[in-house]
């Protein structure tokens, strides 16, 4: 649908256009970029080491293997969003200030947990389901590539995964993909974000739960108007998710194991906080609205999704990604 030239719907379309754009340039960093970001690396490494691999089975080459994974993966993106977002980044008049609630940030964390881990049964229950219909194999765990066999290994793909992760994905989802949005609404900018960061896991599995956790964490962005609450609840999301899913069974040592079960144990049993616990907050955040957003004069917060989800940008990059991570996990 055409709209007139500088009415709000016309300016919301072009806007989602270059969300559609930025999504296919993560997948084209995803099979593309990043590789040869990768061979660069490992040629001139080659000129000062002797060997184009990293070995992956000591520790300095586990982490060097980490590190370079981390720039990869977020270095190129941050760099074209802020040049594709530029202006956009720059308006600030269009932000919408929301009254502070007592506990806010601490309600959403849980309510999201709980969102996120239903979202994620429903989503097992789905892979089940196709693979007992269809014969698909199981997929394979995330990060199942980069999962350690040490201790050490493992404390630095947590130190990876806790902090780098976070902080380099919130700034880059819930910064540079949803300020540029707000000023068109803020409804459209928590779905869009959250919509391209659940697309950018490639991971068909865990679509509905990082789309219902990033939506939590754009709604604590948006009313705190900052990404620091988001990053904080984000590093423990992944910490619970690293001592619960990626810890290895054993690391041959009885002390190492005893001590690792026991964080195990404990990330475990707050998981279950966060699901039954977490289900009382998502009762008290409906009451008080903080899932609510304030719909602007211009353009009501239904109109905005439609003008946006409509964009063919955004339409052909929602389906090559959803295509890209059915092909990595099942085909």
């Amino acid at each position: 649908m055409r709209f007139p030239e500088g009415t709000p719907q016309y300016d919301l379309r072009k806007t989602a256009d270059k969300y559609g754009a930025a999504m296919l340039f993560e997948i084209f960093n995803y099979l593309g970029l990043a590789i040869v970001i990768n061979v660069a690396v490992m040629l001139i490494l080659g000129l000062f080491t002797g060997s184009t691999a990293i070995d992956t089975s000591t520790d300095i080459g586990y982490a060097e293997y980490m590190l370079l994974n981390a720039v990869v993966s977020y270095v190129p993106l941050f760099v074209v969003f802020c040049l594709i977002f530029k202006n956009e980044l720059q308006e600030t008049k269009y932000m919408y200030p929301y009254p502070k609630v007592r506990g806010e940030t601490v309600i959403l964390f849980f309510a999201g947990g709980c969102l996120g881990r239903v979202g994620a049964l429903f989503t097992a229950y789905v892979s089940d389901l196709m693979n007992t219909l269809f014969n698909v194999p199981v997929p394979e765990a995330a990060f199942s590539d980069s999962i350690s066999k040490n201790a050490i290994q493992f404390i630095t793909f947590e130190t990876f995964s806790v902090i780098v992760a976070p902080v380099c994905e919130e700034l880059i989802y819930r910064h540079l993909l949803l300020r540029p949005m707000r000023k068109h609404g803020d409804m459209a900018a928590a779905v869009i974000s959250s919509l391209i960061f659940a697309l950018g896991h490639f991971n068909f599995d865990q679509f509905l739960y990082t789309f219902l956790f990033g939506f939590s964490l754009a709604v604590v962005a948006i009313r705190r108007d900052s990404v620091v609450p988001s990053i904080i609840i984000h590093m423990i999301n992944n910490l619970l998710a690293g001592l619960g899913t990626y810890l290895p069974e054993t690391f041959g040592n009885d002390v190492v194991d005893s001590i690792f079960d026991s964080l195990s144990f404990m990330a475990e049993l707050f998981g279950l906080l966060l699901l039954f616990g977490g289900t009382a907050a998502v009762v008290i955040a409906a009451v008080l609205r903080l899932f609510s957003f304030r719909e602007p004069d211009f353009i009501p917060n239904k109109e905005q999704l439609r003008i946006m989800l409509t964009s063919p940008l955004v339409i052909a990059g929602t389906a090559s990604m959803l295509l890209l991570a059915f092909i990595l996990l099942y085909v």
